[in-house]
């Protein structure tokens, strides 16, 4: 543990370290500590991430203005052998989205739960915990639709600031401490004070791609433009990393392995995938696009072989729900002539073709008697060509919010500065560096991060000099 914190107790593990709970010896507040291993800020020949995913990381977080919808950075420290490791401190929430929502699906729809209630209700008590809340599911479902608009805030913020998160999912999103317990003790609805829930995990955010200037590029090295001229509606459009993300919440264009989609857009798509899919219409526990994929191939029970072949699962579930895509949707997400015969022949043959009164009709049998303007909002999101998706202003006047007050909209007023136009994030544009000179910006990083809490505030140190490497 870095000096001046006390270790409380593990919180989660991922292929960058852990998260580890602890208290701040100083003043005792609880934080959360994001511990990177020791070589995860080092060039790695063998890793598909670009060399400075943690430097990304680090730099994104200082340089974004503060946000009420995201877990706010505190500080970054060292610590470990040789000061090796770097540590990440952030306030302390609670839980995350995904296990509340398992917590009230549980509680409202097994079997166990029902025989509770209805032992509780009989006056006969329960063998095992607390009967459940009778509140507790009005409760979730009036605070659905308030965290939906709240998280379509907070992309509208990191959009605004020329960020996409790329691994929008419910695991990353947290509630504030107590607010489960608080929630389930609730009573009338109508003087809820909705808990605010915090995007977390900017492992894999990043800053847009510039655009090019054309007057100052060779000929030699412009790059042909593969992607469908209709996407550059999208300020963003740009070259990136193919397949970052969780599997079962990527938009098709990047489970495709297009190299050149927008990050807003595929935020969107998943944040509707596994957010408001699973709140719209009641605690659902998986994502909409993970229900039929058990890790079994899809000719002849054979298993997986390859990353391609769960990504044609995943967008064969996809197409089961929104239905199989037209030819030219296929075309405007997958640029890729062989990959796409591979889909249209193993994955989509045996589907029907979509008419217009059967495109989305799994969509709809899930969502429209249960919830019809969730139906919509969900309708207007998950659809296969990007162009025709709904952007995030679409989404925020849906009439699924009609029912919520002007009063109860989070006021954005945000001062959004667009950081792929910061210099500090010049290296975006060069080439990988190697260890001296990665550990070297690193070193800088941590040092103007010391210099951010010393001043309290969001800007970078001044007269730093540039080095050549």
């Amino acid at each position: 543990m870095p000096r001046g914190f006390h270790y409380e107790g593990a919180l989660g593990q991922g292929s960058y370290g852990c998260v580890v709970a602890a208290t701040r010896t100083p003043d005792g507040a609880p934080v959360a500590l994001k511990m990177f291993s020791n070589t995860s800020h080092i060039v790695q020949p063998s890793s598909s991430d670009p060399d400075w995913s943690t430097l990304r990381e680090l730099r994104v977080l200082r340089l974004l203005p503060t946000c009420e919808f995201i877990v706010p950075p505190l500080e970054v420290v060292r610590c470990g052998p040789g000061d090796r490791t770097l540590c990440l401190v952030s306030e302390m929430m609670g839980e995350s989205l995904e296990s509340y929502i398992y917590y009230v699906y549980t509680q409202s729809y097994s079997p166990h739960s029902v025989a509770t209630a209805t032992s509780s209700s009989s006056g006969s008590g329960g063998d095992s915990g607390e009967p459940m809340s009778p509140n507790l599911l009005s409760t979730f479902n009036h605070c659905s639709i308030r965290w939906i608009a709240q998280l379509l805030c907070a992309l509208q913020f990191l959009h605004d600031c020329g960020v996409g998160h790329r691994d929008v999912k419910c695991a990353n999103i947290l509630l504030p401490l107590g607010a489960g317990r608080a929630l389930e003790k609730a009573g009338s609805v109508h003087r809820l004070r909705v808990p605010k829930v915090k995007l977390c995990d900017f492992g894999l955010a990043r800053p847009y791609v510039r655009q090019r200037d054309k007057t100052r590029e060779s000929p030699n090295s412009r790059r042909r433009d593969t992607a469908p001229e209709r996407l550059h509606r999208a300020s963003d459009y740009g070259g990136y990393t193919q397949h970052v993300g969780t599997p079962v919440c990527l938009a098709p264009e990047v489970l495709c392995w297009s190299k050149y989609y927008s990050l807003a857009e595929a935020d969107l798509w998943s944040l509707a995938a596994d957010v408001i899919a699973r709140l719209i219409s009641g605690p659902w526990p998986c994502g909409l696009f993970s229900e039929d994929y058990g890790g079994v191939g899809y000719i002849e029970g054979s298993k997986l072989d390859d990353i391609h072949d769960q990504d044609g699962w995943i967008l064969r579930r996809i197409a089961s729900v929104i239905g199989r895509p037209s030819d030219r949707e296929l075309k405007a997400i997958c640029r890729n002539l062989p990959y796409r015969r591979v889909l249209e022949s193993q994955y989509f043959s045996d589907l029907p073709a979509s008419s217009s009164d059967s495109a989305d009709s799994g969509l709809r049998e899930l969502y429209e008697t249960c919830c019809p303007t969730g139906y919509s909002l969900l309708r207007s999101i998950l659809r296969w060509d990007p162009a025709d998706r709904a952007t995030l202003q679409d989404a925020m006047a849906n009439e699924f919010f009609y029912t919520m007050g002007d009063e109860e909209w989070p006021v954005c007023d945000w001062k959004a500065e667009e950081l792929q136009y910061s210099e500090e994030f010049d290296y975006e544009a060069g080439d990988s560096w190697d260890s001296v000179a990665l550990e070297a910006e690193m070193a800088w990083e941590v040092e103007a991060w010391r210099q951010r809490k010393a001043s309290n505030c969001h800007s970078r140190p001044r007269g730093r000099t540039r080095k050549s490497y």
